[in-house]
């Protein structure tokens, strides 16, 4: 069975149509392997988006304080 996770992390970078045709698929067999291998592509990518996008917004907000930007 999919998790809600798995297929918020699918719909998040896939849209939300192909993670309802994919969860659809999975329930009419799908190969469980193959289910788990996409599962885990898309975690490990939305972590690595998540982390990326953490660091970008981490060194313009240096880049702003330097500059003379208020904190706040």
């Amino acid at each position: 069975m999919v998790s809600n996770l798995s297929l918020l992390c699918i719909s998040t970078l896939f849209g939300t149509h192909l993670a309802t045709s994919t969860a659809n698929r999975f329930a009419r067999g799908f190969p469980p392997e193959l289910a788990l291998l996409f599962i885990r592509k898309a975690t490990a990518m939305a972590e690595a988006f998540e982390s990326q996008a953490l660091d970008q917004l981490t060194k313009d907000g240096r880049r702003a304080l330097a500059k003379g930007a208020e904190q706040r």
